[in-house]
């Protein structure tokens, strides 16, 4: 099992869990507009015989789940979110690959504010199961919803690379202190945020 370079750290005496590094967790703050702090305490796992959902299947690209509500949240990542092996998984294992990381990531924690919303568990899931029902895993609004985050990374992503600003990637993978890669990121968003008002 591969841990992924500069996105999660393990949790000091807690086996097999995770939590997303500092510069992650801001960053996933940003495009989500959901607290730091929360996305920091978030437990991150990897999906075994106990921790048996979701259920993609991981030769689609695999996938995760949210569970949250207001005093506790976890995401379950597929199995080829942890490995690099390529003859078990081909090209979607991910272990190493940054990107596919954040953008699944940015879509995820995006459920966090559902579990807040909902505040029951049960609520929650039984929200999803309803919305999954009635117009499918894609087109539910909460997905939707959720892919707002993923979708603000890609754009921001987008425009660092056309105005040759920096690259989200390489600044994660590097031997910079956490507080100057955040710096950075707040350097680089800040500069986003006001191309995007100048086209309002």
């Amino acid at each position: 099992m591969v841990v992924p370079y500069k996105i999660l750290a393990p949790v000091k005496d807690r086996k097999k869990e995770y939590r997303f590094t500092a510069p992650v967790a801001h960053l996933l703050a940003l495009v989500s507009d959901q607290e730091r702090r929360v996305i920091l305490e978030t437990k991150i796992y990897c999906r075994s015989l106990i921790r048996y959902i979701p259920w993609f299947r991981t030769s689609k690209g695999g996938g995760a789940i949210t569970f949250a509500n207001r005093r506790w949240r976890s995401i379950t990542y597929t199995e080829n979110f942890f490995s690099n092996d390529l003859s078990r998984f081909g090209e979607k294992a991910y272990g190493n690959d940054t990107m596919a990381w954040l953008h699944l990531s940015a879509h995820e924690v995006g459920h966090i504010k559902h579990g807040f919303k909902y505040g029951s568990l049960l609520i929650y899931l039984i929200a999803f199961i309803f919305q999954y029902i009635r117009f499918g895993h894609g087109a539910a609004p909460l997905e939707i919803e959720a892919d707002q985050g993923s979708n603000t990374l890609m754009r921001w992503h987008n425009y660092l690379k056309i105005n040759s600003l920096g690259d989200i990637v390489s600044l994660l993978q590097s031997d910079q202190q956490d507080e100057v890669i955040i710096a950075v990121l707040d350097t680089w968003w800040e500069a986003f945020q006001c191309d995007l008002n100048s086209q309002a």
